[in-house]
């Protein structure tokens, strides 16, 4: 029977596209199943899909639009909602392709961008936790120019600098209106996580008024924590059947802190909507991440279902713990969560992004069984994407990565990039050149182009490309440091095939295009280039990442 279920789990559908926010390296990562086989490990499957130095995107969430994959984040430094659709189908957006859905700051004060989540009637929902702008807002494109910034657009549906009020049990109660964060779909609502409640509430325009004032618009839909007395806590987890989430150490003042279900997203399951949430402590805060009784906070996901048709999953029995990944629980057939930063659903299974002390990982959960849980060895598929297998040869920037979400939306909405950019550029001139490709490396050909620009006018540069961003030299490992030639922090990134030297022009840009041979046995040889700009009165030198194309019929 083992057998079978892990067959079912493996044959299934392809995987969906996912993209994560890197907020260390300011970048969106977007992950593709391009080949079929169920991982996002292969080449080109794991790429920048969009990097701006000076920004940091918070959360991801990412739908179809007429056809076509568009994704739409909030950025917590640039506080503005974004949108961005791959107009040219290269796999990437450009500079062009990303703009402001919500010019937040700009049209509404300082804000803190913290979550955002899309609603099946075409809503964009997101969420500030700071600043003069704060609480729940609802953004819709009515006059369809491709942004909110127009007046009557953005509703403010939790005022977070007043004092908000929601139902408990249908009594009044405040909720923690400038503190709420992450989301999930709710219908044509969202359920919110609130960090001063520890506690989550769901919110819904039952009424189509434009606000969430009315009866039952506005609930307490989970409190796991009791941080708030006044609040009705979820009985399970106040008897101590379901762990308690107090953590063993208190904040300095004394006051209890919580392993938070501050990440969540939601399924509607034989017609019912079903949460799920994960706790964002990590294993590695060993002052945080176990309770007092010694069980692990890490990597639970707990699954929470309304199923008394209150709006509230806070009654006996309606929240399971879904899986256990804690550093206390798992065993030889379990699979250690590190710490939850990322939770998305399509099709029937959980993605969840893993960060743990030497890994960045996505994995698949799929209840097969229909038990409400997963079962160790066989539902879990482990390391979808896992970043300590790409080593240096990493297909974007990755140092200090931090995982902030996870967003999922269904395959094959996206071109897949043709050319990838890998590692970072070194510059001792006064501009950091910057490496690009355009078009297909088809045999027998010059249908590609590789491209500098940014690198001042009338400077001598080389395009050296390679067939091996493994080693070169007597078996010198690739990407080789180039401190020693007296270039700190630089990094060979291919071996010295060939080098095209040419001038820039004007604009610092020039480009080279390479003459592909026709010969059938270099067919998916992936080709490594990078570029070297020379500034002759000095004799300093700027060099660019590295780039990667693959040979194709």
């Amino acid at each position: 029977m083992t057998a079978l279920l892990l067959l079912l789990l493996n044959v299934a559908d392809p995987l969906p596209d996912a993209f994560w926010c890197d907020t260390i390296n300011d970048q969106i990562v977007r992950f593709a199943d391009l080949n079929g086989d169920r991982d996002y490990l292969d080449f080109r499957e794991a790429t920048a899909f969009w990097r701006q130095p000076g920004a940091s995107p918070r959360d991801v969430q990412a739908r179809f639009e007429d056809g076509r994959t568009v994704v739409y984040w909030v950025d917590t430094v640039l506080d503005v909602v974004f949108r961005g659709v791959d107009e040219d189908g290269d796999g990437v957006l450009d500079p062009d392709e990303a703009r402001p859905f919500r010019s937040a700051k700009e049209l509404d004060g300082s804000s803190g961008p913290d979550g955002i989540e899309l609603t099946d009637d075409g809503a964009v929902w997101w969420t500030s936790d700071c600043c003069q702008h704060e609480g729940l807002f609802r953004l819709r494109d009515e006059n369809g120019d491709g942004d909110a910034d127009d007046a009557g657009e953005q509703r403010v549906l939790v005022d977070g600098q007043t004092v908000a009020i929601g139902e408990d049990d249908g009594e009044p109660v405040t909720l923690g209106a400038g503190s709420l964060r992450r989301l999930a779909p709710a219908g044509n609502g969202v359920l919110a996580y609130a960090a001063d409640d520890d506690a989550l509430w769901r919110f819904e325009d039952l009424d189509d008024d434009g606000d969430v004032t009315g009866s039952g618009e506005s609930v307490l839909f989970l409190n796991p924590s009791g941080k708030r007395a006044e609040l009705t806590r979820s009985p399970d987890f106040a008897s101590g059947s379901l762990r308690e989430l107090r953590t063993k150490t208190d904040t300095s003042a004394g006051e209890p802190t919580f392993a938070r279900l501050a990440f969540l997203t939601s399924m509607v399951e034989d017609g019912s909507l079903v949460v799920y949430l994960g706790t964002d402590v990590a294993a590695a805060d060993y002052d945080y991440s176990s309770n007092a009784a010694g069980e692990g906070l890490n990597g639970l996901i707990f699954r929470a279902e309304d199923r008394n048709g209150d709006r509230d999953a806070n009654d006996p029995g309606e929240v399971e713990l879904f899986y256990d990944g804690s550093k206390t629980s798992w065993g030889p057939y379990q699979v250690q969560i590190g710490g939850v930063l990322g939770l998305d659903a399509w099709n029937g299974s959980l993605f969840v992004a893993d960060i743990g002390s030497s890994r960045r990982q996505i994995h698949e959960l799929r209840d097969v069984t229909g038990n409400h849980r997963i079962e160790p060895g066989y539902e879990l598929r482990e390391g979808l994407f896992d970043l300590s297998l790409w080593g240096e040869k990493e297909p974007f920037p990755t140092a200090h990565t931090w995982v902030h979400d996870l967003g999922v939306v269904g395959p094959g909405g996206l071109a897949s990039p043709t050319f990838d950019i890998v590692g970072d550029g070194c510059s001792f001139i006064p501009e950091q050149p910057r490496i690009s490709g355009e078009g297909l490396a088809h045999l027998d050909s010059t249908a590609f182009t590789c491209h500098l620009s940014e690198a001042g006018p009338g400077r001598p540069a080389f395009l050296w490309m390679g067939t091996d961003s493994e080693q070169w030299l007597w078996n010198a490992p690739l990407p080789y440091p180039l401190d020693d030639w007296g270039l700190p922090g630089c990094w060979l990134r291919t071996n010295l095939d060939r080098v095209y030297a040419v001038v820039t022009d004007a604009e610092g840009a020039a480009s080279v295009t390479p003459e592909v041979p026709d010969a059938p046995k270099l067919l998916g040889l992936v080709v490594p280039m990078q570029w070297v700009v020379l500034e002759p009165s000095t004799g300093f030198v700027a060099i660019t990442a590295g780039g990667m194309t693959e040979l194709v019929p």
